[in-house]
C-alpha cells in the first residue's frame, strides 16, 4: 500500500478588519493519517473565535485520547446542541480524516457539504445524514487516489452575495459550478482557494459579508526520507535495523560515522570519502553504494536545526548540510531510525565547546519544526 499524502490550503479572514477571525482550523497528522477539523464560531469576533478554538480544542483531545473519530464528533455535537440552548459558546464544525491508502470519512456538523475535487471536475458530497438531538448532522466516506482533493468553506462563502442579486447567497451549487469551470480552465488546486475567494469578494462587493473559511486538502505521492542516526543501543539489533532502513520506500540518509561503519558492514559496500572538512563549519561527506546522503552526524544535525527556516538562495555553497536541507525541505514524510547506543562523540569536548544539542535532543527538536511546517515525522528509537 502507498503512502498519500495531504497537502493542505487554506484562507481564512474576519467580517470586520483588525478583529479576530470566528472560523478557526487545525490539523494532526499520525502514522494512519490526517485529521483536519474547521470550527465556524456564532457570531464574529472574539467571543465566535473562542467558541470555535473550543470546539477545536475539544476535538482534539478526545480524538489525541483514543475516542473513535465517530464517538468523539457525536460528543462535541451534543455539547453543542446544549451549549445553543443555554447561551454557551457555539460553534458549527467538520471534521475530516483521510488515511495514508487515501480513503476518507467527514463528519459534519451543520456547515456547507464538502466538494470532491478531481483532476478537472468537482462535485457536491451527498452524504448520509443522522439526528444528533435535534440537529441533523452529516456524514460522508470515499476514496481519494493521487490528485484528488476535497474542499470545504464556512457560510461566510456561501452565503456571499446574500441581499446583492443573490437571493440565497452564492450557494453550494454556485461555489460548485465556479469551481468545476474553473478546474476546466486548468486552474490548479493550489491556486483554487485564492479564486474563490476572489470571487466570493467580487460577489460581496469588495467587503466581507462575514467570516470565513476556504480549506482545500489536496493528495500526493509522498516523498519519504529515511534517516538513520545513531548506533543501536543493543549491537545485536544492527543487521535488523539496518535490513529495516534499506527495506523502506524513499530516500535514504545516514548521519553518522559510527552508523555508517554499521550499513557498511552489514552491506559489504565500503564507505567512500568524498571530502574532507577543512574547518570546523562543514561536516565531512562520504559516499556508500545505495544511500542518497551519508554525513557526519550531531554537527551536521545541529546546522540543519539551525538552517530549516533560512531561505536557500542564501546558502552560498553546497555541502552536507545543504544537501540535507533540500532532502528534508521536498520531502512530505520523514522517517528518523534513532540509534540509543553510547557514541564516543557524544562527549567529545570540542563539541561541547562548539554549544551542539546531543543527538536524541537535536532529532527531537527538528522533528517539532518539521511539523511545524506540515510535514509528518516519525522517530523510531532503536
Amino acid at each position: 500500500m502507498g503512502y498519500l499524502h495531504c497537502k493542505i490550503d487554506c484562507l481564512q479572514d474576519s467580517k470586520y478588519p483588525g478583529q479576530p477571525c470566528g472560523d478557526a482550523w487545525d490539523y494532526l497528522r499520525d502514522d494512519k493519517g490526517t485529521l483536519v477539523i474547521i470550527a465556524d464560531g456564532l457570531g464574529s469576533g472574539v467571543k465566535a473565535n473562542i467558541a470555535a478554538l473550543l470546539c477545536i480544542s475539544r476535538l482534539k483531545e478526545l480524538v489525541r485520547g483514543g475516542t473513535h473519530l465517530r464517538k468523539a464528533f457525536r460528543k462535541v455535537a451534543e455539547t453543542m446542541n446544549s451549549a445553543v440552548e443555554n447561551n454557551l459558546p457555539y460553534a458549527v464544525f467538520m471534521i475530516m480524516r483521510i488515511l495514508n491508502d487515501g480513503s476518507f470519512s467527514i463528519f459534519n456538523y451543520d456547515m456547507p457539504s464538502p466538494i470532491l475535487l478531481y483532476s478537472n471536475q468537482s462535485k457536491i458530497l451527498k452524504g448520509r445524514t443522522r439526528t444528533i438531538g435535534e440537529k441533523v448532522t452529516s456524514e460522508f466516506n470515499g476514496w481519494l487516489d493521487s490528485g484528488m482533493g476535497l474542499l470545504c468553506v464556512s457560510d461566510g462563502i456561501t452565503q456571499a452575495g446574500l441581499g446583492m442579486g443573490y437571493p440565497l447567497g452564492w450557494g453550494e451549487e454556485g461555489l460548485n459550478d465556479f469551481i468545476f469551470t474553473s478546474l476546466l480552465g486548468s486552474s490548479s488546486k493550489r491556486s483554487l482557494v485564492k479564486m474563490i475567494r476572489k470571487k466570493s469578494l467580487e460577489i460581496c462587493g469588495g467587503t466581507n459579508q462575514d467570516d470565513y473559511t476556504i480549506l482545500a486538502v489536496r493528495t500526493t505521492e509522498a516523498n519519504i526520507t529515511n534517516i538513520f542516526t545513531g548506533p543501536p543501543a543493543r549491537q545485536s539489533n544492527d543487521k535488523f535495523t539496518v535490513q529495516k532502513f534499506l527495506a523502506g520506500p524513499g530516500r535514504k540518509v545516514i548521519c553518522g560515522a559510527t552508523t555508517a561503519r554499521i550499513v557498511s558492514e552489514y552491506t559489504g559496500n565500503e564507505i567512500q570519502n568524498t571530502g574532507i572538512a577543512t574547518d570546523d563549519l562543514t561536516p565531512p561527506e562520504s559516499r556508500i553504494n545505495g544511500i542518497d546522503l551519508v554525513c557526519e552526524g550531531v554537527m551536521t544535525l545541529n546546522q540543519l536545526f539551525n538552517l530549516l527556516d533560512e531561505d536557500r538562495e542564501v546558502f552560498d555553497e553546497d555541502n552536507p548540510v545543504t544537501k540535507l536541507y533540500d532532502i528534508i525541505h521536498s520531502s512530505d514524510r520523514i522517517n528518523f531510525i534513532l540509534g540509543r547506543g553510547i557514541n564516543p562523540a557524544d562527549s567529545n569536548i570540542r563539541f561541547r565547546q562548539m554549544g551542539l544539542i546531543k543527538r536524541d535532543r537535536v532529532v527531537r527538536l527538528i522533528a517539532c519544526r518539521l511539523r511545524e511546517k506540515g510535514k509528518y515525522v516519525s522517530i523510531e528509537e532503536v
